[in-house]
């Protein structure tokens, strides 16, 4: 039987000249409390913001007396009445901006909590205290950080140089494609009669873009203090284009987190020679920094313990990094810069003497060590451990060779002082020229210990462009420099 004989539809009647509205309207949605929620993207009122300005100015004023419990009887008491606490108060994104702009990189909805005066002030100024004393980049920052975000300008791939390994439009049909800082070795030439590395010429490889860690991707080789974190192969001399070739010359430099890398010894901090240049990415496992004062046991007649007298002291830094190669083409960089590290464990030889010369060479280490002399007593590559891979060369590419793409290194290296070490002394730089808006060094030195006793020739950590020192430091600098000279001459 079927099913229509047993069940009674309904029957629907259908208009077609009264068309059916809708039971409720967009407009009403949105004047309902789901709406409004969604639209209220603030609860914060020009009278909360000044309130909680008089209240950090009060708690301020309270702390400054030293006294705990006054400060908290005074943040206690501006809780108190009607309005929204700090804790209390909240400041979204408004819905018209929550959109991806096409030209941005990173999508900061930090910047974006709305144009009315109560989220205006929500707005973060990163940076606005150091611009206002003295730093451009700070200013730079505090902008950025209220118009676009902070992130889009100052952020791991473009400031510090990580690179850019998952672009979209990348082409990724042949991984042994090399990019525009590649290097082809052109013999009999150069100061040293053996040659030396041109970059590519290979149209192809000069359009296509590096894409890895530009830290690992800077070669070792002959730079001054301005050149050390230049990753771009220079094709010619900048240094005839003057200011230009400056500014051309910075635009080819990158930099790390933290400053870290090793010289030759010439690169004193006042230098504007060149000298070997090793730059590591500071991928630092593990640093201890060792004094090691001597003490000699001196027994007298009568007493049973023994008095000491102090006879020297000396300085140990042990420091661990690791090396990783993220590209291909940074494996022959890293592997030069680790060879030439090495070769400062072995001696140098002269002609005229049967005698070695032993290396030393300078570190740079954030701002706690600025181009301090050291020598290597020990040096460990751990080439290959349970999470080491390898290239294997599998194409049998010519400019190519099997090796680790992971490389751990120890290294021990004894500290030798410029300057007089002594109590109450320098140990660490901690100090730099201090610079204007646009970057240009003032005269003035800036640093955390400048109550420690004067040592004459002390380092000064700076951004290795247009560091100074007074005529009067340099002249001190050298005449340590010449009497260190002639020490080694009467020793030899």
């Amino acid at each position: 039987m079927p099913l229509k004989d047993h069940v009674k539809l309904p029957s629907i009647n259908f208009s077609l000249t009264e068309p059916r509205k809708p039971a409720v309207s967009m407009e009403s949605i949105w004047q309902s409390s789901v709406g409004q929620v969604v639209g209220h993207h603030t609860n914060i009122q020009l009278g909360d913001t000044s309130k909680r300005l008089i209240a950090a100015a009060a708690i301020g004023a309270a702390s400054g007396l030293g006294i705990p419990a006054v400060s908290a009887v005074a943040s206690s008491m501006l809780t108190l009445g009607d309005g929204v606490t700090p804790d209390q108060q909240y400041a979204a994104v408004p819905f018209e901006n929550l959109f991806n702009e096409p030209w941005m990189p990173m999508q900061d909805f930090r910047a974006r909590l709305g144009k009315d005066p109560e989220a205006l002030l929500q707005k973060r100024l990163d940076g606005a205290s150091a611009g206002i004393r003295g730093s451009g980049r700070a200013v730079a920052y505090a902008a950025a950080s209220a118009t676009i975000g902070a992130y889009n300008i100052f952020n791991l791939e473009t400031t510090y140089g990580l690179g850019d390994p998952g672009n979209i439009w990348a082409i990724r049909q042949d991984f042994t494609m090399r990019s525009h800082i590649a290097t082809k070795w052109k013999p009999d030439d150069g100061p040293t009669g053996q040659g030396h590395y041109n970059p590519t010429r290979n149209p192809i490889e000069i359009v296509t873009p590096f894409r890895g860690d530009r830290v690992n991707a800077t070669d070792f080789g002959m730079r001054s203090l301005k050149g050390i974190y230049r990753w771009k192969p220079a094709r010619f001399d900048m240094s005839k284009l003057g200011g230009i070739g400056d500014l051309l010359d910075k635009m080819n430099q990158t930099q790390d987190l933290i400053k870290f890398f090793f010289t030759g010894p010439n690169l004193h901090p006042t230098s504007e020679g060149i000298d070997d240049v090793m730059v590591f990415r500071a991928i630092i496992t593990s640093l201890t920094d060792s004094f090691n004062p001597s003490w000699t046991p001196q027994q007298m007649v009568g007493r049973a313990d023994p008095n000491y007298i102090y006879s020297g002291v000396s300085r140990d830094i042990n420091i661990n990094f690791t090396v990783y190669a993220t590209d291909r083409d940074e494996l022959k960089p890293i592997w030069r810069k680790l060879n030439a590290l090495a070769s400062y464990t072995a001696p140098e030889y002269d002609n005229e003497s049967i005698g070695l010369i032993g290396p030393w060479m300078r570190m740079t280490l954030g701002d706690l060590l600025y181009q301090q002399p050291v020598i290597i007593s020990s040096l460990y590559y751990t080439l290959a451990d349970a999470e080491t891979t390898w290239e294997t060369n599998i194409t049998k590419d010519p400019d190519m060779f099997q090796v680790p793409k992971k490389i751990e290194v120890s290294m021990i290296l004894n500290v030798i002082p410029e300057y007089l070490p002594q109590k109450g002394g320098k140990m660490y730089t901690l100090s730099k020229a201090k610079r204007n808006l646009l970057g240009k060094a003032t005269g003035e030195k800036v640093g955390w210990l400048n109550d420690a006793i004067p040592n004459p020739g002390a380092a000064t950590a700076g951004e290795f462009d247009d560091l100074e020192e007074t005529s009067e430091e340099k002249i001190k600098f050298d005449k340590i420099k010449e009497n260190l000279s002639d020490l080694i001459k009467k020793f030899k």
